[in-house]
């Protein structure tokens, strides 16, 4: 291992990014008790986690079989989604085990993880990735994210969530007084802070469908759509929308510039002069959503 990488934490040349470190492994027979390093995971200085996972399961085919390789290819895709959607170095199953995290420093958490990776994880060279199948994708549905951000925002503001936060669709009167349902997950009316009213859409394309992220980034902008035909100058809207963070096992670059794609199409109404009022905010975490919700919601 590089000598510059695990660093005395006392160090008189300080770091460019420093912070713990730990392997992951899977007990693919509790009885056994046998466990294989399958990645390495590192949070930095501003604990955000960084990581890197195997990302074929053939080398355990020859020791366990087909089905054995499927069920460790299971626990493999559970540790992605546990990280992604969770952040922590609990685990979530007892055949998936965190080690002892140490200090760990370098010139960035990319390099750090590579070598750790190249390091502590032996069997990354084995077996015939061509010849496994692939993870499975990792996927947040709307529905589930809209759950997340709501117990993420009432764990920080329980009243804010029950004034601006909507389980139900929104009815508004157009011009002639006809009701509209508007499925919108923000929506606060003028109040003594604020003139306007505030409205906003929540969405996920982290799923690998074509047709799901589709269907839900459009159903969000004709709903925000309409909300700023019948509101006028008096509302301001907002686009929240998740996409499945970069490297993500399963998403290759050409789902990627789907994504791309499909939000530009669906956000490309709202770049017109008359429509600038409803803000875009795409991001990979839905805590950094969350935040931008609740900034919106009170801002």
């Amino acid at each position: 291992m590089n000598a510059n990488l695990l660093v005395e934490a006392n160090s008189e040349e300080p770091a460019a990014v420093s912070g713990k470190w730990c392997t992951v492994s899977v007990m693919p027979d509790p009885l056994t008790g046998e466990r294989f390093n399958v990645g390495v995971v590192f949070q930095d200085s501003k604990r955000k986690l960084h990581w890197k996972l195997l990302d074929s399961t053939a080398a355990f085919r020859c020791l366990y079989g087909e089905d054995g390789e499927s069920n460790l290819r299971y626990l493999v895709s559970a540790i992605q989604e546990h990280l992604q959607h969770h952040g922590s170095f609990r685990s979530p199953s007892s055949q998936i085990l965190f080690g002892q995290r140490a200090y760990a420093a370098g010139d960035d958490a990319e390099s750090i993880l590579d070598e750790l990776y190249q390091t502590m994880v032996s069997i990354r060279d084995h077996g015939d990735p061509s010849d496994a199948e692939p993870l499975r994708a990792p996927t947040l549905s709307t529905m589930d994210l809209r759950k997340k951000v709501t117990r993420l925002a009432r764990d920080r503001d329980p009243n804010m969530v029950d004034r601006v936060f909507r389980r139900d669709p929104v009815a508004l009167h157009d011009a002639k007084e006809a009701p509209h349902l508007l499925d919108l997950q923000i929506f606060a009316e003028p109040d003594l802070t604020h003139r306007s009213t505030r409205f906003g859409s929540i969405v996920s394309v982290y799923s690998t469908a074509q047709i799901t992220r589709g269907y839900y980034l459009n159903a969000g902008a004709l709903s925000l759509i309409n909300a700023q035909d019948i509101l006028g100058n008096g509302g301001h809207g907002a686009f929240f929308i998740l996409r499945p963070p970069e490297g993500t096992t399963g998403y290759t670059s050409s789902i990627v510039n789907e994504i791309d794609e499909q939000i530009d199409r669906a956000v490309f109404p709202f770049q017109r002069e008359a429509r600038r009022r409803v803000r875009i905010i795409s991001t990979d975490s839905p805590e950094e959503l969350t935040e931008e919700a609740i900034d919106f919601a009170l801002r």
